[in-house]
């Protein structure tokens, strides 16, 4: 059963972008690995985060990215 994700880590271990906070996929996500005792990574945004590391725990390497931040760059301000 693959690993439904977006990218791969340079050990190739499977990556997440999980910025629209798709419940289903991030199951999805969670039981494959589960399923192959394996570790990945989710890509979010910072205020996601919290509540991906106590869905996921040590399963996951959670990356967030600064959602004012990225608001600003988008809208040029």
């Amino acid at each position: 059963m693959p690993i439904e994700h977006d990218a791969l880590e340079q050990d190739g271990s499977p990556v997440l972008f999980s910025y629209l906070c798709d419940l289903p996929r991030l199951h999805r996500f969670r039981c494959a690995l589960t399923l192959r005792n394996q570790t990945g990574s989710i890509l979010c945004f910072d205020y996601q985060a919290e509540a991906l590391r106590e869905a996921f725990g040590a399963q996951v390497n959670i990356t967030s990215i600064d959602f004012a931040a990225y608001e600003r760059m988008m809208l040029h301000q």
